[in-house]
């Protein structure tokens, strides 16, 4: 992950409040996500990841814990892995007991081969450039156990990037920062090459899945499923 991100996110955790959805950005329009659409949001990361309890899961750039402590019920243990130690303190203030933190930029993160049964990295993948995108598809390829699951969620989908820059003002920011290698929201991804990036890895199989038409950003995101 670049610089920028890791001093946004530094920077964005020291000025907002403490309401954990809006220290991980979810929110809209500023107003943090409902516990209700959160609760949805888990259960849909936890059916489609088909969580045993016998499992050990990693989640990528993981913030503050909140998908972790949802999936951690789900299975025998997760790993949280995120380069803001202060999110990664807020895990240690959640009741479930089988998660372990780690402050780690996930580009330098580095575990065992065959090490986790899956992978799960929530509204993150927009933060890596393509060439990091492809190393770590690499790497959780590496990490994951015979048959385990990656689960990328809320992708920003470049087939769509201007439902999100959708007046003239927007677009003239979206132009403005990119020239300055600022983009907003980072990368945006091609579905059919984030499928063949996964063939490329590895992967036995991988499908790009529409979010639920009630999810607040599925206008302009998608979510990614692999299995080794």
């Amino acid at each position: 992950m670049n610089n920028h991100w890791k001093s946004f996110w530094d920077k964005h955790v020291d000025k907002v409040s403490d309401d954990p959805f809006i220290q991980v950005g979810r929110t809209l329009n500023s107003e943090p996500m409902s516990n209700e659409m959160f609760q949805r949001y888990a259960a849909r990361i936890i059916e489609l990841l088909e969580l045993e309890s016998d499992h050990l899961v990693l989640d990528l750039c993981c913030g503050n814990g909140l998908l972790s402590t949802e999936v951690a019920t789900h299975c025998s243990q997760v790993i949280g892995v995120d380069f803001s130690e202060k999110l990664i303190e807020g895990i240690g203030a959640r009741e479930a007991k089988n998660i372990v933190g780690i402050v780690s930029d996930a580009m330098e993160i580095k575990f065992q081969p065959q090490s986790f049964h899956h992978i799960v990295m929530a509204a993150a993948l927009q933060h890596f450039t393509e060439a990091q995108t492809i190393q770590l598809f690499k790497n959780m390829f590496l990490w994951l156990k015979p048959g385990g699951t990656i689960l990328i969620t809320d992708i920003t989908d470049s087939g769509r990037i201007w439902n999100f820059y959708n007046s003239p003002e927007r677009e003239d920011l979206y132009f403005e920062h990119t020239m300055n290698n600022k983009a907003i929201l980072g990368t945006w991804f091609n579905r059919v090459w984030l499928e063949k990036l996964a063939r490329h890895s590895g992967f036995s199989n991988a499908q790009a899945l529409e979010q639920p038409n009630d999810y607040w950003f599925s206008h302009y995101r998608f979510d990614l499923l692999c299995r080794k």
